[in-house]
């Protein structure tokens, strides 16, 4: 679409997706949803060029932080990574190489989407 800004949601939650796309669609952004950290998601984000990358931290197959770092091989976007409760002094560090932000959960799907709009 014309004039929307792409917005990448790799997640293994549809629902987080689901609500977030309610949100961000109204306010002119295209959501596209990526559910797995595997091979395909090179090509999809490069054929995409996101303006913002959203990272659930259960992506199946690696962690958060793990698929940041590979996100930030294949694309300058900021990214915004949703991290556990819960995280570690070296995954803070890495955060602080690979994303523009980040949100601990438990998530308010309205501040997630406050937060997107931010880094656009």
């Amino acid at each position: 679409m014309p004039g929307y800004k792409t917005i990448l949601v790799i997640s293994n939650e549809n629902l987080l997706f689901q609500k977030l796309s309610r949100l961000l669609t109204q306010a002119g952004y295209e959501l596209k949803p990526a559910f797995s950290g595997d091979s395909a998601l090179k090509s999809q984000i490069l054929k995409l060029a996101p303006q913002v990358i959203v990272i659930d931290p259960e992506v199946p197959g690696m962690k958060g932080v793990q698929l940041s770092l590979l996100v930030r091989q294949w694309s300058p976007a900021p990214i915004l990574l949703i991290s556990p409760s819960q995280c570690e002094p070296d995954e803070i560090r890495l955060l602080d190489v690979t994303a523009k932000g980040w949100m601990s959960e438990p998530l308010s799907v309205e501040l997630v989407a406050v937060r997107v709009s931010s880094l656009v």
